[in-house]
């Protein structure tokens, strides 16, 4: 079903909104049939504050579903953030949100001085894969240990390193330190 137009005098958008289908197809659609090079469609999410501060929250998209009990539970979530108001110099922060053993906890922090992975510190490891290898890069989070190529640190003389590097040979599991001078050689 299309709906192109809507009288006012036979709805109240004052009150919110709610759609519902009984069935995974898509609830909402927003189409752009514009051919230029320029972004579209696009969804603005504006808080038009009267007294717009600092720490302000600006915006939030909220995923939620009934846990096996039945209850309505928000197992993630995106908030957007004022950082700094101030006009000409303004600082935003963007956060994503998840659930964990029953506690929302900030995963990935975004504010205009860095970005934070597991900021609320949880046991929870941080992995990059590459094209053949599954740990690339490994942060093992409950063991405080970066590894890269392995997801186990492994003992070497008595001393289990909190930086490792494995391979199956010396090019996939060694160092290198380059001092470029920028000169052709």
């Amino acid at each position: 079903m299309s709906i192109t137009k809507i009288s006012p005098s036979v709805v109240d958008f004052d009150d919110g909104i709610t759609i519902t289908v009984d069935d995974n197809s898509d609830v909402l659609t927003l189409k752009s049939t514009d051919a230029d090079e320029n972004s579209g469609p696009r969804l603005a999410l504006t808080r038009d504050s009267g007294s717009p501060a600092d720490n302000d929250y600006i915006g939030l998209i909220s995923f939620n579903a009934d846990d096996d009990a039945g209850n309505v539970t928000r197992f993630g979530y995106m908030v957007g953030q004022i950082a700094d108001a101030s006009n000409t110099s303004e600082d935003g922060i963007l956060q994503i949100h998840s659930t964990v053993g029953g506690t929302e906890r900030n995963r990935i922090n975004i504010t205009s001085t860095e970005t934070v992975f597991n900021e609320d510190s949880i046991d929870l490891d941080f992995r990059v894969e590459s094209d053949s290898n599954t740990h690339r890069l490994f942060v093992d989070a409950g063991n405080d240990k970066v590894l890269v190529g392995s997801s186990a640190a492994r003992e070497q003389a008595s001393v289990t390193p909190a930086f490792q590097i494995e391979g199956t040979d010396f090019n996939s599991s060694s160092l290198g330190l380059v001092s470029n001078s920028n000169t052709s050689v």
